[in-house]
């Protein structure tokens, strides 16, 4: 779980430096695209002990949910401006 923290902790300081919009897709990429850091999470979840995966699912959705929003807000603030 520290993991998945220092993950999105990172992801959005990335997110907040980004000055324009290529680099912010960029970041998108790197945390939720196919080969991203966050989706290794998800695709490690059968790994799992099977009473584990429901906690660990929920967590990383929950990021994925925040490095989302995140993602859009910062493109509004960069498109507005």
């Amino acid at each position: 779980m520290q993991e998945l923290t220092s993950l999105l902790q990172q992801a959005i300081a990335a997110i907040e430096q980004a000055q324009e919009l290529p680099r912010l897709e960029a970041i998108r990429v790197e945390y939720l695209g196919k080969k991203g850091r966050l989706t290794g999470y998800l695709k490690n979840l059968a790994l799992l002990p099977e009473a584990e995966r429901p906690t660990a699912g929920q967590a990383v959705n929950q990021i994925k949910q925040q490095i989302l929003l995140a993602i859009t807000q910062r493109k509004e603030h960069l498109t507005e401006h």
